[in-house]
């Protein structure tokens, strides 16, 4: 079980962060949460689809970084090969928590105490001597905030697709070059004849909500499907 504390400067003030990425510390998952900001970024290098949140049930934007369970194409001993790396990559160890304070949920800074990613004697310090936070810290913070706004942007997000019906449900077959067949299911995307059946009124308004850009880069996006597959096939040599 992941050891989450609120973050203060008595308790962490010693604790060092190693920020390299590596399989060691964990992040060798087959997908990462994706918020909309980020779509723009990620869309250069990964296939961006969407699945349902195995404890909420609710959409959430990926990257898929692997076929299988516990397979990060992108991650190898020698780092991680892409341009871009999602948020939720970014931020760990740490995380938003909300304290409940006058009655009101406030986001907190939390950290996962039990990450590999931590020690005391070398990475990146949480606080400076002094008690200060510093420049590592402030980065967090600002990658968590962007993670918290997005959240609630992703939720508007969904919506006006749902809504629209302009989710449809995928479902992946891919042949290896050694033969192996793999399928990857419960993966959903966006439905381009719907899409390209609305009205000049519906389009408009996703326009005006800074929806349409994000779509089209998610459908741009599953052309990385081919490199996908072709990091696959490399890891078979």
């Amino acid at each position: 079980m992941p050891n989450h504390q609120a973050l203060d400067n008595i308790t962490h003030k010693d604790v060092k962060i190693l920020t390299e990425q590596h399989p060691r510390f964990g992040d060798v998952h087959s997908y990462a949460t994706l918020v909309p900001s980020e779509i723009e970024s990620a869309q250069v290098d990964y296939p961006i689809v969407f699945r349902k949140n195995s404890q909420s049930g609710k959409l959430e934007t990926i990257v898929l970084l692997g076929l299988e369970q516990e397979e990060n194409l992108f991650l190898d001993d020698d780092g991680w090969h892409a341009h871009y790396i999602p948020l939720s990559i970014q931020r760990r160890p740490f995380m938003i928590g909300f304290q409940l304070q006058d009655g009101v949920e406030n986001p907190v800074v939390h950290i996962d105490m039990d990450s590999p990613r931590i020690n005391t004697d070398e990475g990146e310090s949480i606080f400076m001597p002094h008690g200060g936070q510093s420049g590592f810290l402030q980065d967090i913070s600002s990658v968590l905030n962007a993670l918290h706004e997005g959240h609630q942007a992703l939720s508007v997000f969904v919506k006006v697709l749902t809504d629209l019906e302009l989710i449809e449900a995928v479902d992946l077959s891919i042949t290896l070059n050694n033969g192996e067949k793999i399928s990857v299911e419960d993966l959903f995307t966006i439905h381009q004849e719907k899409l390209e059946a609305l009205s000049g009124d519906a389009l408009h308004k996703l326009n005006q909500q800074g929806f349409l850009k994000s779509i089209y880069m998610m459908i741009a996006s599953l052309g990385n499907l081919s490199k996908v597959i072709e990091l696959k096939n490399s890891r078979l040599d």
